[in-house]
């Protein structure tokens, strides 16, 4: 059974379609976890400050 051009053109479209599809979502998912990763890192560092801080001013006052 041969196959005609337009049918493996189709199939190649369609997996490649489906490709960029799921590069998207995976780009997508990377980004969020890295803002999120960013976030938790940020948090952390502005309430150890803060508790750094307020440990200083507990010990000299």
């Amino acid at each position: 059974m041969w196959l005609s051009y337009h049918s493996l053109l189709g199939a190649s479209t369609t997996s490649f379609s489906k490709f960029q599809s799921l590069n998207y979502h995976l780009e997508s998912y990377l980004h969020k976890n890295t803002f999120f990763i960013f976030s938790i890192s940020n948090n952390f560092s502005i309430s150890y400050l803060q508790s750094k801080e307020s440990f200083k001013f507990s010990i000299f006052d």
